[in-house]
């Protein structure tokens, strides 16, 4: 619609650069004029793979919904959700006081 903000696109079937499979539509493959017209100038869209072979949904999610909504890096979001799971799954009940262990 010429307002050039950025689309965030989700893969779940198809292949990229693929002639009888191709997942994206020609707007996202090539560049449009400020006319709305499509160039021959091919663009490299960015795109959740959801696909098992892809990035997998856990990872497509966190493309499109935490880094498209904070314009974050998404190696960044990956990390940051690292150390979270790290986090959930080390801590012990043995590092909880005594007056709170169950008998």
């Amino acid at each position: 619609m010429g307002r050039g903000a950025p689309v965030i696109a989700v893969i779940i079937d198809g292949e990229p650069g693929d002639a009888e499979r191709e997942c994206f539509p020609l707007a996202l493959r090539v560049k449009i004029a400020p006319d709305s017209n499509a160039t021959e100038e091919p663009e490299e869209p960015i795109a959740a793979d959801a696909r098992r072979d892809g990035d997998g949904k856990r990872m497509a999610l966190l493309k499109v919904v935490v880094a498209g909504l904070t314009a974050l890096p998404f190696d960044d979001i990956r990390k940051r959700d690292a150390v979270a799971d790290n986090r959930r799954t080390t801590s012990a009940p043995a590092a909880r006081p005594k007056s709170w262990q169950i008998y």
